[in-house]
C-alpha cells in the first residue's frame, strides 16, 4: 500500500477531504467550522497526523482496490481486443475534493451552464465553477494533465465532455438561479465608451442595461391593490422619480436575491423575469473601474431591444457583430493552446462531445489534434434547408463518432414513439428502397417493433464514422424481451432538470441473463454484418 499511495499522491489530499466531510456529516466543505480553506501545507499537515492516520488509510485502501478491480477488467478487455473508452468531465462539482483542495483553479464566482435555447428557454445552470485558466497556465496544466494520465491507466481513448467548453464557456454569476444571465468566456466586452458613441449614456444607458418594472405589473398578480402593490416594490426596488416606474435596489444583485426575498410569490415571480429582462448586462470592469457590458443571449426578445428606433438596432448588431469576430479568434486561440497541451500529454485517442452552438474553428482545432467528432444521427441534418433533411451518412468525416442517441436525448425507442422518429427517419431512408416489403414504412412508423429496430440500427450502420457507438438501450430494443412498459424509464437524464430520475437507469438484466439470450447476440450480430459489410466495401473502393 506505501508504495500505490507514492505513486498515487492526490490520494492524500482526497482522503483527508473524505475524512474531513464523513466527520461534518457529507454536508458541503463550505458549511465546515474549520478547514475550509486550507493551504497545500495545512492539508499535508493532517494528512501526516498520526492520530488521523488510520482514518486517512481508509479512504486509501478503497481507492487502491477499486484501482486493482478497474486495472484487472481493462487488462481482460485488451485481452479480448476490446478497446475502452473512458470519459473526462469537463466541470467539477464545487463540492469536490478538486474544488476544496485546488481553489486557485476554480472561479468560484461564475457557475458553468449553456446559454438560453428551443428545448431550455431559460438555459441551462449547471451549479459548478468556471476554472481559472490563467493560474492553470502557470502550473503548466499539470491538474488537467494528470487526470488525463489517470485515465490512461485504464482507457485506449476518451470522451472530452463538452469540448466547446475549451473553446469558450458558458459563465453565469454565482447567484443565478438560470442560464439567461450568462455570458461566455473569454470574450471582448462593450465598454461605455464605445455606447456613448453610439448614443447610449445616462438615462439611454441605464435603459438598455437595467430592467425597468412598471407598477401594473405587480399589481395585476396583487388583487389590482395599488398602495400594497408600492409596499411590495419598495422592499426591493426604488421608484424613479413620480413614475410608476422602478429599479431594482443595487443591493439585489442576483435573482436568488428575489427569490428569497420576504414577498408574495406571484409578485416574485414576476420581478424574477424582469429581471432577465434587459438587452446589456455587465460581466466586469475595466481599469477606471467603468462597467464592461455584453448583451444577454436572448436580447432581442427584450423590451428595450425593442423599443429602438432601426437605426439605433442596425448600430448595435454592427457593434456586437464586430465583438464576435474578435470572440471567434480569442476562442480558437485559447482552444489551440489547451486542446494542443492535454492531447499532447497522453497517448489516448481523444473524442469530442461537440454538439450544441459551434464556434467557427472547432473543426479546424479538431482535426490538427486528431480529436474525433460527435455525430449523433438524429441531429446530424442540414437544418437551414427545407424539410431538414438528413445528411448524407456516407459522407460523414471518417474522424468521427457516430451514434444513435446519448445520455441526455432520449433513446431511439422514445424518439420514434413520442418525437418525430419515424417521419423524418423513414422520409429519408425507406425500407422498401432497401429490399424490405411494400407496407413496411407504415408498419414500421405504427410502432417501433424489434423489426424497426432492426432497420434503424443497420442503416444507422452504414455511416463512415470511423467510430460507431450504439447505447446498450438502443440494442436492447432489438429483442422485446427488455422493452419498459413506460419508454422514459430506459432513458438516462433529461438535460437542465434535477429530480429524483435522473441518472437512475439500471440494465434491466443482468449480464448473465443478456450473454444466454440468444435471440439479442443474433439480432446484434445482423447489424453487425451491416456494419462490416459497409467497411469492406469502403476498403473496395
Amino acid at each position: 500500500m506505501t508504495k500505490w499511495i507514492k505513486d498515487n499522491p492526490w490520494i492524500e489530499d482526497y482522503a483527508v477531504f473524505m475524512n474531513l466531510k464523513r466527520h461534518n456529516f457529507d454536508a458541503s466543505w463550505k458549511t465546515w467550522d474549520s478547514m475550509r480553506t486550507p493551504s497545500h501545507s495545512e492539508i499535508r499537515k493532517r494528512w501526516e497526523n498520526k492520530e488521523l492516520r488510520a482514518d486517512h488509510l481508509f479512504f486509501a485502501w478503497i481507492q487502491m482496490r477499486l484501482d486493482e478491480q478497474f486495472s484487472k477488467a481493462a487488462r481482460y478487455c485488451t485481452e479480448q481486443g476490446i478497446a475502452l473508452k473512458g470519459d473526462i468531465p469537463i466541470m467539477m462539482n464545487e463540492d469536490s475534493c478538486d474544488a476544496w483542495a485546488n481553489p486557485e483553479f476554480f472561479r468560484d464566482d461564475l457557475r458553468a451552464g449553456s446559454p438560453p435555447d428551443g428545448p431550455t428557454p431559460l438555459g441551462q445552470n449547471w451549479g459548478f465553477p468556471i476554472y481559472n485558466w490563467d493560474n492553470l497556465r502557470n502550473d503548466n496544466f499539470g491538474w488537467w494533465k494528470q487526470r488525463l494520465k489517470h485515465s490512461a491507466r485504464y482507457y485506449n481513448a476518451y470522451r472530452i465532455d463538452h469540448i466547446l467548453g475549451f473553446f469558450r464557456i458558458w459563465s453565469i454569476p454565482y447567484g443565478e438561479t438560470t442560464g439567461v444571465l450568462g455570458w461566455l468566456t473569454p470574450h471582448e466586452p462593450i465598454t461605455a465608451g464605445e455606447l456613448a458613441e453610439r448614443g447610449f449614456a445616462g438615462d439611454r444607458l441605464r435603459w438598455i442595461t437595467e430592467p425597468h418594472v412598471p407598477t401594473y405589473s405587480i399589481e395585476e398578480v396583487n388583487n389590482y391593490d395599488y398602495l400594497g402593490t408600492h409596499g411590495i416594490l419598495r422592499k426591493l426596488m426604488d421608484r424613479i422619480g413620480n413614475e410608476e416606474l422602478w429599479l431594482f435596489k443595487p443591493e439585489i444583485q442576483h435573482d436568488r436575491d428575489i427569490k428569497n426575498a420576504d414577498i408574495p410569490e406571484a409578485a416574485k415571480e414576476v420581478l424574477m423575469k424582469a429581471w432577465r429582462n434587459r438587452l446589456l448586462q455587465i460581466t466586469g470592469r475595466d481599469d477606471n473601474g467603468k462597467p464592461l457590458y455584453e448583451p444577454i443571449w436572448t436580447y432581442y426578445e427584450t423590451t428595450a431591444w425593442q423599443t429602438l428606433s432601426d437605426e439605433e438596432q442596425h448600430s448595435l448588431e454592427d457593434l456586437f457583430g464586430r465583438k464576435r469576430c474578435i470572440n471567434e479568434k480569442l476562442w480558437k486561440d485559447q482552444a489551440d493552446e489547451l486542446l494542443g497541451e492535454l492531447t499532447r500529454s497522453v497517448d489516448m485517442l481523444a473524442c469530442g462531445e461537440d454538439l450544441g452552438t459551434i464556434p467557427e474553428s472547432v473543426p479546424e482545432i479538431l482535426q490538427k489534434y486528431g480529436i474525433f467528432g460527435l455525430k449523433v444521427i438524429r441531429w446530424e441534418r442540414w437544418w437551414n434547408q427545407p424539410g431538414q433533411p438528413f445528411k448524407n451518412l456516407a459522407e460523414y468525416p471518417p474522424e468521427s463518432v457516430a451514434t444513435s442517441s446519448v445520455h441526455d436525448s432520449s433513446t431511439v425507442r422514445g424518439w420514434w414513439e413520442q418525437e418525430e422518429g419515424p417521419d423524418v427517419f423513414l422520409a429519408a431512408w425507406p425500407p422498401e428502397n432497401d429490399g424490405y416489403p411494400e407496407g413496411s414504412s407504415d408498419k414500421f412508423r405504427a410502432k417501433y417493433t424489434p423489426d424497426a429496430a432492426g432497420y434503424v440500427l443497420k442503416t444507422m450502420a452504414r455511416t463512415s464514422s470511423l467510430l460507431l457507438i450504439y447505447p446498450l438501450q438502443d440494442l436492447l430494443s432489438l429483442v422485446p424481451d427488455y422493452y419498459s412498459e413506460e419508454i422514459d424509464d430506459e432513458r438516462i437524464n433529461v438535460p437542465g432538470s434535477v429530480s429524483l430520475f435522473n441518472w437512475t437507469y439500471r440494465i434491466p438484466a443482468d449480464i448473465e441473463n443478456l450473454a444466454e439470450n440468444r435471440k439479442l447476440i443474433s439480432a446484434i450480430q445482423t447489424v453487425l454484418k451491416e456494419r462490416h459489410a459497409r467497411k469492406i466495401n469502403e476498403r473496395g473502393n
